[in-house]
């Protein structure tokens, strides 16, 4: 998989599990120490639990907690909270 289309990839799978953690797209990452939405794209791609990811987003309904596995779950959690 090339590296755009991998990104591609990721960006569907952060914006699902924004969604998913019930955490507004919006959210302005920069409350969790973060300077912005960047950061959680850069993890994001990073992250080598893309199959797992997937998985996890296909079978968990509702808005729940993100899970442990996800490189991004701080920040989400960070985010939801405030």
């Amino acid at each position: 998989m090339g590296f755009l289309q991998r990104s591609y990839e990721r960006i569907d799978l952060l914006h699902k599990m924004m969604g998913r953690t019930d955490t507004r797209l919006d959210s302005d990452l920069s409350l969790c120490g973060e300077s912005n939405f960047k950061s959680a794209l850069v993890s994001c791609l990073a992250c080598k639990n893309a199959d797992e990811c997937k998985l996890w987003l296909n079978e968990v309904e509702g808005a729940v907690r993100p899970p442990d596995f996800c490189a991004n779950m701080h920040r989400l959690k960070c985010a939801r909270d405030n």
